[in-house]
This record gives structure tokens, C-alpha cells and sequence, in this order.
């Protein structure tokens, strides 16, 4: 007789603030691979508890005025040490900008 076999995942939240003076949008694929979106106000915090860290997280970063910024890695499982950490942004006039995470 095998003993009973428990299945804990831990899902820390992610904790999203938008530090911009402006309105930012997330797309991303939750733990069951279902597309979400989230709005962020100006300075706006959330917290975000549908990713499991055994993936990568992955967000589009919508921000108007700008071109969407696709696949950006939040937490990078496969590359843990070389996170990014700056968003490189580009306005629909070609002028680039970075955001900091």
C-alpha cells in the first residue's frame, strides 16, 4: 500500500506597482496558460497570485503612446541570475526609451 501523496504549489504573488505617471496595461498567461489583462493606475499596486515559479513569467507591457513591448521576462526560471531588469520602449515616432523594474 503506497502512502497518501500530497501536491503542495506554492504561488507567491507578484507585486506589480506602477511607478509611471501614466496608465500601463499587462497581458500575461496565468499557471493554467489562460490570457489575463491588468490595468495599472498611476501608482497603483497589485498583487498578482496566478503564476507558479516552476515557469518563466512572461508579460506584454502596453503603455500608450508606445509600441507593446511582447515576451518581456518578469522571472526568468532558465536564467535566474540574468534577469532583466529595463524594458527598452519604443514610441511610434522611433524615439526609444527604458523603464526600470
Amino acid at each position: 500500500m503506497k502512502d497518501k501523496i500530497i501536491d503542495i504549489n506554492l504561488m507567491p504573488p507578484m507585486i506589480v506597482k506602477n511607478c509611471l505617471p501614466f496608465n500601463l496595461v499587462l497581458k500575461y498567461r496565468d499557471s493554467s496558460k489562460v490570457l489575463q489583462k491588468e490595468l495599472f493606475g498611476k501608482n497603483e499596486t497589485k498583487n498578482l497570485f496566478c503564476f507558479t515559479m516552476a515557469h518563466s513569467v512572461q508579460v506584454e507591457v502596453h503603455i500608450n503612446g508606445f509600441e507593446p513591448k511582447k515576451d518581456f521576462k518578469i522571472f526568468n526560471l532558465e536564467e535566474y541570475k540574468n534577469m532583466e531588469d529595463k524594458i527598452e520602449l519604443e514610441d511610434r515616432h522611433g524615439r526609444k526609451t527604458i523603464i526600470y523594474t
